[in-house]
């Protein structure tokens, strides 16, 4: 979200206490207390380091961008 509103968030930002006791009350398990705890998930990579037309994933990202960014002025 951060990234699309041309924000990122810094992985070592603190959590809101608000958001952590939401989660909490919604499942029960406490939730980190910064974003990704200084880690990323695993095989995360940016979209400007490149897409790869073998990845599912990245066929499915390009597939909806050309469907759904047009209708909001995102892509020319």
């Amino acid at each position: 979200m951060g990234i699309a509103a041309h924000a990122p968030v810094d992985p070592e930002s603190v959590i809101p206490s608000s958001w952590r006791d939401e989660a909490y009350a919604r499942t029960r398990q406490p939730g980190p207390m910064r974003m990704t705890d200084g880690r990323w998930p695993v095989g995360f990579r940016g979209w400007d380091e490149g897409y790869d037309p073998a990845d599912r994933l990245d066929q499915a990202v390009l597939a909806t961008r050309k469907a759904a960014f047009p209708l909001r002025g995102l892509l020319a």
